[in-house]
């Protein structure tokens, strides 16, 4: 398999980090005794380790900074996921099989859909093939995109056969 976010293995400049708003984990096992400090979790939050947070910050930068990974996934909900795994199966796993545990949440059909309109547009104007080709752009992008949705895998390969797919599911448009 071909993975097109191979930029997980390599940490760009930090400048493109931001930080990520947390959603809940569940609660840990042990009750908290009332007279908890100040910075304890609140009800219904676990504390999370500094180590942890930057790796996900860092996850999240190179998501974002990756165009493909980017346009494929939404990177925000995307690190959400990523801390949420990286919590429950602890330090052991790479980014990149944690990303593999993941990749079915999270995908970005709006963005597969817009992007993928953009370049059927100019390969069909290269070609000099501009007749019905809004029709043809709008049917490719969109049942691309509901394929991909339906069974996510970032690979070049299957992104070929999803692409080849809406191409012939949409030849009705080209005529």
């Amino acid at each position: 398999m071909i993975c097109l976010f191979s930029a997980f293995s390599v940490c760009p400049d930090a400048k493109a980090q931001e930080s990520v708003p947390l959603k809940s984990v569940p609660e840990a096992a042990a009750p908290q005794a009332p007279d908890t400090p100040a910075s304890a979790p609140l009800k219904g939050q676990v504390k999370i380790d500094p180590v942890d947070m930057a790796d996900m910050q860092a996850f999240y930068g190179r998501c974002a900074q990756n165009t493909i990974t980017a346009t494929y996934y939404d990177c925000r909900c995307l690190a959400v996921k990523y801390l949420d795994k990286r919590l429950e199966l602890g330090r052991y796993y790479s980014p990149e099989e944690l990303m593999f545990q993941i990749q079915k949440e999270c995908t970005n059909t709006t963005e597969i859909a817009g992007y993928s309109y953009g370049v059927c547009t100019k390969q069909l104007a290269l070609m000099d093939r501009a007749e019905n080709s809004e029709a043809y752009c709008e049917c490719f992008a969109n049942a691309f995109a509901k394929a991909y949705q339906a069974n996510p895998q970032l690979s070049s390969r299957y992104v070929q056969i999803l692409q080849r797919n809406a191409y012939v599911k949409c030849a009705e448009h080209r005529r």
